[in-house]
């Protein structure tokens, strides 16, 4: 009878433990989906910001923006040089 009551009583413990990672799973989903949502939000700012005609433009179109700012940057320094 020992045996009986000490196997359910670790099925129990065994139940508890699963309900209690299924909501720790539960949690975490849905942080990474908020997350997710975030960077999605973020993301279509960046496009908008850019005129960036998809997602995989962004880097492209930021390194153009960058690019032309040292150039712009370069024309300065050099146009403060030439009129000193």
């Amino acid at each position: 009878m020992e045996a009986i009551v000490t196997s359910a009583s670790g099925e129990v413990s065994e139940l508890v433990r699963l309900q209690q990672e299924n909501q720790y799973l539960r949690q975490r989903l849905a942080e990474v989906t908020a997350t997710l949502e975030r960077m999605d939000r973020i993301q279509q700012e960046v496009m908008a910001l850019l005129n960036a005609p998809s997602p995989s433009r962004i880097v492209h179109d930021l390194r153009n923006v960058l690019n032309n700012l040292q150039l712009l940057n370069a024309l300065v320094e050099q146009d403060g040089d030439a009129a000193a």
